[in-house]
């Protein structure tokens, strides 16, 4: 299949973006601004509350003031000094400059001030945030402002005039070679439109597990060969997005709500694994919020199988393990009582014969924690890398990379669908990183590779020369000007670092997620990529185009290694 070249950007377009991003952020100052300092017109009347008289902020006269002037200003110092312990208070403090202006004035100030309990005019907060009804009753915004509004005039003053006009730029980084010596590129017969949302390899019976987003957000969940030839397949309540397989069942994580959700429909579900029989679908743990991840093991020591779930939800998820009491069902117990318990990984950390969980987080407070099972189920919690809400984290593995005998963390930050009014700018701090353990519970940023929209890393030996590689996929990759980031496999060389290829038109999907194990039992690690085949307006048309028709659901790159 031809599969077409992205289109590039034109001389008129590129000519004509700083102009379109400059009278966005001009509006998005006018607008926040004007609605931070409560002009009497309800509809533009941002912080309206009980009648309060309007106030200027630095003179309400924004346009007369150039930034170096505002930034001399008490109300300029006085909103910085708010920002860094009110905004702190939730999560760690982000800095004006790690957003736009455009961004900071119509997304994230207008949003934060409804989450601290500022109306905006006579709207639901919770209609205007897409908030559930769970979330309601939960009470998750403030019934009274818990700022002021004056106090809130001054934190929208310091960003907007700190904040750059312009996304900043990545940084550059080596050229990703469009070869992938050793590996054979197979494409699926099994075409069009695809929703892929769950990738996992069955090595021991040579098979490949598919999830997919089905009609009306229900899920479905197809069983491939090592060939890819679809065998069977099972309708699912809602899309499946993570799984275990054991000698028997596959223990599949059912998200619920694909978008943004506080209610309970997420479930952990068994299915008999091929040539197993049982009920085709049963219920394991029900009434989950948002589910993204689930581990199995013994976490107190009797003999059963528990099971860790990550309940990433909105605003009211959770990690909690479920200890299995046999007949009776499940006893949970709640580890971490917060939004955005992301995926987690099980091991015995310490050595101590007990196994532990590092999970990451990825909402409000984004990073990565370790979990000590001090015994009979209890955890000592201990955080280990911490980022700002911006973060974007999506992905992690954990693998010695260095050869110093110690686990370290490989990390893909780059989710960057946070935004609903605009379309989200890329940020320069996404990519894939290399925390380095230095074996006392302190991670340093190593390696890193700047990268749009980086989503899905796996640590793996590809060419058996006895160090861990990197397969890499990025959802949200700048696909007009460097549409080959969207995978990447980065060859480990040692002290040389890291060499970054893909594989000739690698745009032909959009990759979600991937897999990576020995596929057809040759002895070396193949792998499968996942494509969840929707695109936004800055994806060029005639790839969006492919991806709906003719896009698969999954491509094989099969490793030649040992042949």
């Amino acid at each position: 299949m031809q599969i077409p070249e992205p289109t590039p950007e034109s001389d008129q377009d590129r000519s004509l973006r700083p102009i379109a991003l400059f009278i966005l952020g001009a509006a998005a100052v006018v607008y926040v601004i004007s609605i931070a300092t409560g002009p009497s017109q309800k509809e533009t009347d941002f912080l309206q509350t009980n009648n309060a008289a309007p106030q200027q902020v630095a003179g309400n006269r924004v346009s007369e003031t150039s930034p170096s002037e505002a930034r001399r200003t008490p109300e300029f110092r006085r909103g910085e000094e708010l920002a860094r312990t009110v905004c702190a208070s939730c999560h760690i403090y982000t800095e004006p400059e790690l957003l736009d202006r455009v961004t900071w004035g119509m997304e994230v100030l207008p949003d934060m001030a409804l989450w601290l309990g500022l109306r905006l005019n006579d709207k639901d907060p919770y209609d205007e945030l897409g908030l559930s009804p769970r979330a309601r009753e939960a009470k998750v915004i403030p019934d009274e402002p818990a700022i002021s509004a004056a106090d809130w005039r001054a934190i929208c003053l310091f960003y907007l005039e700190s904040a750059p006009s312009l996304p900043a730029p990545q940084a550059d980084h080596a050229k990703i070679e469009t070869e992938l010596p050793g590996f054979d590129v197979e494409l699926p017969k099994f075409r069009g439109n695809p929703r892929t949302t769950l990738i996992q390899i069955d090595p021991e019976q040579r098979r490949i597990v598919l999830g997919a987003v089905g009609e009306r957000y229900t899920g479905t969940l197809d069983i491939f060969t090592h060939e890819g030839v679809r065998e069977r397949g099972l309708r699912m309540p809602t899309p499946p997005v993570a799984m275990t397989i054991e000698k028997t069942r596959l223990v599949t994580t059912l998200i619920g709500d694909y978008g943004p959700s506080d209610e309970l429909n997420g479930k952990i579900v068994q299915i008999p694994r091929p040539g197993s029989t049982g009920v085709a679908l049963m219920d394991l743990i029900p009434n989950l919020p948002r589910s993204t991840d689930a581990s199995i093991g013994d976490f107190n020591g009797d003999g059963r199988d528990d099971i860790l779930v990550c309940g990433y939800g909105h605003m009211l998820g959770k990690l909690a393990w479920f200890e299995n009491l046999g007949d009776a069902g499940y006893k949970e117990h709640i580890l971490l009582d917060q939004g955005g318990a992301l995926a987690a990984r099980t091991l015995d950390w310490n050595q101590d014969g007990r196994l532990d969980i590092v999970v990451m987080t990825a909402q409000q407070r984004e990073g990565i924690h370790l979990l000590t099972n001090l015994e009979n189920g209890e955890f000592e919690p201990r955080t280990l890398v911490e980022k700002h809400p911006a973060w974007g984290f999506a992905s992690f593995d954990l693998a010695d990379m260095n050869g110093d005998g110690h686990l370290d963390i490989v990390t893909a930050n780059g989710d960057n669908g946070d935004f609903t009014t605009h379309i989200a700018p890329m940020k320069n701090y996404h990519g894939y990183r290399i925390y380095v353990n230095d074996g006392a519970f302190h991670f340093a940023e190593g390696w890193s590779f700047p990268v749009n929209g980086a989503f899905k890393i796996l640590a793996r030996d590809f060419d058996n020369d006895g160090d861990q590689d990197l397969a890499a996929a990025s959802f949200y990759a700048d696909y007009t000007n460097s549409p080959e980031e969207g995978f990447i496999l980065f060859e480990n060389l040692g002290d040389e670092g890291f060499k970054p290829r893909t594989f000739a038109d690698s745009h032909i999907g959009r990759w979600l997620t991937l897999d990576a194990d020995d596929l057809d039992g040759d002895g070396d690690i193949d792998i499968v990529l996942g494509s969840f085949g929707t695109g936004s307006e800055t994806v060029p048309e005639n790839i969006r185009e492919i991806w709906r028709t003719k896009g698969p659901p999954f491509v094989i790159l099969r490793n030649k290694t040992q042949n």
